[in-house]
């Protein structure tokens, strides 16, 4: 019967954690941060600028890790 009562406790302590992140996490106003991501492997100098269009960038999910979508080369910058 302990063991019944004490799962009970520990079920019950862990709902009211979620609970209580989620509302904390809606009352601070917590933002999705992946969203809109764009991507290019590429560099200019004109990128800063906030008249420059990124069309050709393509969209991407968070994490991501441009390093694995290419060969190993000595050759790249380090």
């Amino acid at each position: 019967m302990k063991v019944n009562l004490l799962s009970l406790k520990l079920i019950i302590v862990s709902l009211l954690l979620t609970v209580s992140y989620n509302h904390f996490a809606q009352s601070k106003g917590v933002i999705n941060f992946n969203e809109d991501w764009l991507f290019t492997l590429s560099d200019s100098k004109d990128y800063p600028l906030t008249t420059y269009n990124p069309k050709d960038w393509r969209k991407l999910d968070l994490p991501h890790d441009w390093s694995i979508e290419y060969d190993f080369s000595k050759d790249l910058e380090g």
